[in-house]
């Protein structure tokens, strides 16, 4: 990785989406795009694609921030202005009341560094990180909480931790973070090699997939999406997009001067998906990392596993762009 100092942005200001726009863009176009439930910052400095599923050498990439959800402050529906699957109404019904909410909560750190402890107002330190974390992102966390729960009101909050082991949780301050609601969460069937996105439990997205093979194999659990990343050669071996997971490989202690992150990324090598081919990495064709770019935050929970299935969802969906 080259060695970069980073200083802290300014939050971007928030900006309208139109969903009925779902062609390939290129980041200025997506900047327009983006909704009130969505933030893209400016592209910063270069540095390494440390990921665990790639044999050639790390290719330079930027750090782009993915779409931002819907903030805590606002109603517990998903607003109008998010972005809408072509083949469903552009409006939804209110949630019951007592309906148990799908959303997830995602965590952004609000300072330079944030501490994991053990437990809430436990003394044992599991680990800090640093915001922006060593790609140049915003530092965020999945939030193991229910949106509206006493647990989130208490002043601390389980999260899901980027570090070894995989699935490693850990309590940080409330007070330390803003919250966003996320509708979306990511489900990897090794055995069938999809990538099936849904939004507020209906099927949304559906992909086809390369895993990882042999002695590399994808890692089975629960993840999320941690960084979005644009390599400097949208036709190289990591497509125009790469997301990065905060899981790891669990056979590579590292990778090509990396940690042995695991992502989603593009692909140079189309014919191959479908297969175990990757180090580790989900790889999907550059035209459904494109759109998936365009719409999912960092923090969406990312399942991998042969029947990661909970929910069947319903017959919409944007289409097997892979």
């Amino acid at each position: 990785m080259i060695p970069t100092k980073h200083r802290r942005p300014k939050p971007p200001s928030p900006i309208r989406t139109s969903r009925a726009e779902a062609s390939v863009r290129p980041v200025a176009a997506v900047r327009r795009l983006l909704g009130t439930g969505a933030t893209l910052a400016a592209i910063v400095a270069a540095t390494w694609l440390p990921t665990a599923c790639l044999n050639d050498d790390p290719a330079v990439v930027s750090t782009v921030s993915a779409n931002r959800a819907e903030s805590t402050a606002s109603t517990a529906s998903t607003p109008a202005a998010d972005p809408q699957p072509t083949t469903e109404p552009t409006t939804e019904p209110e949630p019951a009341a007592e309906q148990r909410s799908s959303d997830t909560l995602v965590a952004h750190v609000i300072d330079n560094e944030v501490v994991a402890y053990a437990g809430p107002a436990s003394s044992r330190v599991i680990s800090s990180f640093t915001n922006p974390n060593r790609h140049g992102t915003e530092l965020v966390f999945q939030v193991l909480a229910e949106p509206g729960s006493g647990l989130v009101e208490s002043g601390w909050l389980p999260v899901l931790l980027p570090m070894r082991p995989n699935g490693t949780v850990g309590w940080i301050r409330a007070e330390e973070v803003d919250l966003t609601r996320n509708p979306y969460r990511i489900e990897v069937d090794v055995d069938d090699f999809t990538l099936t996105v849904f939004r507020n439990d209906e099927l949304y997205f559906r992909t086809v997939v390369g895993i990882g093979e042999g002695d590399t194999p994808t890692p089975y659990g629960s993840f999320y999406l941690t960084d979005l990343l644009r390599p400097s050669d949208p036709t190289g071996i990591y497509g125009p997009y790469a997301y990065g997971l905060s899981g790891f490989s669990e056979s590579l202690a590292s990778f090509n001067g990396g940690a042995g992150v695991i992502g989603i990324h593009g692909t140079n090598q189309p014919s191959a998906l479908g297969t175990r081919v990757s180090h580790g990495c989900i790889r999907v064709s550059n035209t459904s990392i494109s759109e998936m770019a365009t719409f999912l935050p960092l923090g969406t929970p990312v399942t991998i596993g042969d029947e990661p299935g909970r929910h069947t969802g319903n017959d919409h969906h944007r289409g097997a762009a892979g």
